[in-house]
């Protein structure tokens, strides 16, 4: 079982108040600009098709 789904408040900590604490943390260091980068499993299961989808693209399961 994910750890996402096995304590989801958690893991929400982690992800988005990690996230804001690091853009504020930029901000005040006045850094101008942050690159966001992620791995392919944000997609989860794509059941073996290959197929990563993109902003602009559908993957229909």
């Amino acid at each position: 079982m994910p750890r996402s789904v096995k304590d989801p408040l958690a893991s929400n900590e982690a992800s988005v108040t990690g996230t804001v604490k690091a853009l504020v943390a930029a901000k005040d260091c006045g850094v101008p600009a942050v690159v966001a980068a992620s791995s392919s499993s944000v997609y989860g299961d794509t059941h073996g098709s290959g197929v990563i989808p993109t902003p602009h693209s559908t993957l229909i399961i």
